[in-house]
C-alpha cells in the first residue's frame, strides 16, 4: 500500500517560474560536480550558482521597488515595509483569546500581575489579599499613599513613563520638584 502526501508550501513571492528553472539548472550542476569532481564542472556549478542568486536579488529588489512606488508618500505604509525587512515587528501587548470571556480572563490576569508589579514598589505598605483572576471578581480599593512615598517610587522607577498612566513620569517628577 502506497501513500502520497502532498505538501503545499507556500513559494516566496520571488520564486517564480525562471527562478525555478535556474535553481533546477544549479542542483543538476552541483550533483554533477560532486559526482565527477573536476575543475571544469566546478565552474559550471559556480557559473549557474551565481546566475540563480542574481535573479533572486534581482526579483527581491524589484519586489521592494514596486512596492515603495505602490505606497508613494504614504509613511506609515513605508515604515511598516522597513520594519518588515529589518525584523522589527513588534508583537501585540494584550492576550488573545478565543472567546470573550477568556480574553477577559486573561485581561484579567494581565492587569492583576501589572498591578501586584505597581503595589510592591511601595516600601511601608502591606500587600493586599491575592486577587482572583477571573472575569467576575471586583477591584479592590488601593489605599492611598504620602507625597514622601510616591516621590520615592517615581525617583527609582527607571522608564521614562509609566504604563498605567499617560502622563509622562519625568513631567511627575519634575512638577513634585518644583512643589517640594
Amino acid at each position: 500500500m502506497e501513500k502520497n502526501i502532498t505538501v503545499v508550501d507556500k513559494s516566496p513571492w520571488w520564486f517564480n517560474g525562471e527562478t525555478l528553472i535556474k535553481k533546477r539548472e544549479k542542483r543538476r550542476k552541483e550533483s554533477k560536480w560532486c559526482r565527477v569532481k573536476t575543475e571544469n564542472t566546478c565552474d559550471e556549478y559556480k557559473v549557474v550558482k551565481n546566475q540563480y542568486n542574481e535573479l533572486i536579488m534581482k526579483n527581491t529588489t524589484d519586489y521592494y521597488l514596486k512596492k515603495i512606488q505602490e505606497a508613494g508618500s504614504d509613511m506609515n505604509k513605508l515604515y511598516k515595509l522597513f520594519d518588515s525587512l529589518t525584523g522589527n515587528v513588534k508583537k501585540r501587548k494584550l492576550p488573545d483569546g478565543f472567546s470573550d470571556k477568556e480574553l477577559a480572563d486573561a485581561f484579567c490576569k494581565l492587569f492583576k500581575d501589572k498591578m501586584m508589579n505597581i503595589i510592591s514598589d511601595f516600601v511601608d505598605m502591606p500587600l493586599p489579599p491575592v486577587m482572583e483572576t477571573n472575569s467576575e471578581i471586583r477591584l479592590m480599593c488601593l489605599k492611598t499613599i504620602n507625597k514622601k512615598d510616591l516621590i520615592q517610587v517615581i525617583k527609582k522607577v527607571k522608564k521614562r513613563h509609566c504604563g498605567v498612566s499617560p502622563v509622562p513620569i519625568l513631567e511627575v517628577v519634575r512638577t513634585c520638584r518644583e512643589r517640594h
